[in-house]
């Protein structure tokens, strides 16, 4: 099969097409033929070499994967040759630690991310994936656009729902609000009837923010202080919630934009620096510091049925084949891209 992999860490030129075995699944395992890969800001980061906690290379990248399944091992309880499928990130899971029994998979101490270890991601025309990661995907859902369900939906469905709590009383900051993960928690914003204020630091997006019924958008140049502009906004009253998707570039003006008692979700680091700042800053307002790793298999669930439902629109910034991996790299990392990068593997119903 041919896969994109990458053999050291380095810019962009290091992903190379490779031709490769395909894998056997074992038992409770399935082959799939990946339809369609997202392109996660997670891949460029562990590339690059900035995330290296279970990284291993030569790598296959890629861990938004949907496709079909093509054979199984043995022992499989409910999926068969043929299913379409989208998947969670993980492999390797226990399914007996407190984290797995609580639904909380993404810290299971054996958890493994596809995508992070040897050659088995989704940058390629085959994946092993354990059948217990799998959710089935419904015929009237595109195979480009359920590649990133888990991630870049099912993420901001942890952090908006669960996590943020969300009501129709609250004023709500999106950051990264053009990029995979902020356009989607736009939408479940609004679905949850908040008043939504998205931060953005290119233009191209503004529009098609607006579209889907966002209050304001609020574009500044990268590294701009926006807080004023917020307690404008809000009336000096700040934003009860922050969804942050961008993490340290944006940490001073959403600390400064944060009413008293709000909550500021991070889901999202796009840079390997850090941040200085003294608690007192927190607790002085009674903001709670909330974060979100990954979802879960109800949190996937949930998403695929808003999908299939026309509650939440998948959006593709660009679509790049698997030999243009490159060039996907090379676009996100440029920016200005509203929604996400997807590489169609195989072209079948897009």
């Amino acid at each position: 099969m041919w896969a994109m992999v990458a053999k050291e860490t380095g810019s962009s030129d290091v992903l190379t097409l490779v031709n490769i075995e395909i894998p056997i699944p074992g038992e409770g395992q399935v082959l799939v033929k990946v339809e369609a890969c997202g392109v996660c800001r997670h891949d460029i980061l562990v590339r690059q070499g900035v995330f290296r906690q279970n990284v291993s290379y030569p790598v296959i990248l890629g861990h938004e994967i949907s496709g079909k399944i093509v054979s199984t091992g043995k022992k499989l309880k409910k999926f068969k040759t043929g299913d379409r499928v989208v998947c969670l990130p993980w492999s390797n899971l226990c399914c007996v630690c407190k984290y797995c029994q609580t639904g909380r998979n993404a810290s299971c101490p054996d958890a493994i991310l596809i995508g992070d270890t040897g050659l088995n991601g989704g940058y390629a025309e085959y994946v092993i994936i354990d059948e217990y990661n799998l959710v089935s995907l419904p015929d009237q859902v595109p195979y480009d656009e359920a590649s990133f369900i888990s991630c870049a939906i099912g993420t901001v469905f942890n952090a908006v729902i669960d996590i943020g709590k969300v009501t129709p009383r609250d004023t709500v900051l999106v950051t990264g609000a053009n990029g995979g993960l902020g356009i989607h928690a736009i939408q479940l914003a609004l679905l949850s009837g908040a008043r939504v204020i998205a931060h953005i630091t290119s233009a191209d997006a503004m529009d098609e923010l607006l579209n889907f019924g966002v209050d304001k958008v609020v574009f500044t140049d990268r590294g701009e202080d926006f807080s004023p502009i917020i307690d404008e906004l809000t009336k000096g009253n700040g934003v009860d919630v922050a969804i942050d998707c961008v993490g340290t570039p944006t940490f001073r003006p959403v600390l400064k934009s944060m009413a008293q008692y709000g909550r500021w979700v991070f889901c999202g680091q796009v840079t390997g620096d850090f941040v200085k700042f003294s608690p007192a800053q927190i607790f002085l307002k009674g903001i709670n510091l909330l974060s979100t790793y990954g979802s879960t298999k109800d949190h996937l669930e949930s998403s695929v049925r808003l999908v299939r439902d026309g509650k939440i629109k998948p959006v593709i910034a660009k679509r790049f084949s698997l030999e243009d991996a490159k060039a996907a790299h090379d676009a996100l990392e440029d920016g200005g891209n509203a929604g996400r990068i997807v590489l169609t593997i195989s072209g079948e119903n897009l």
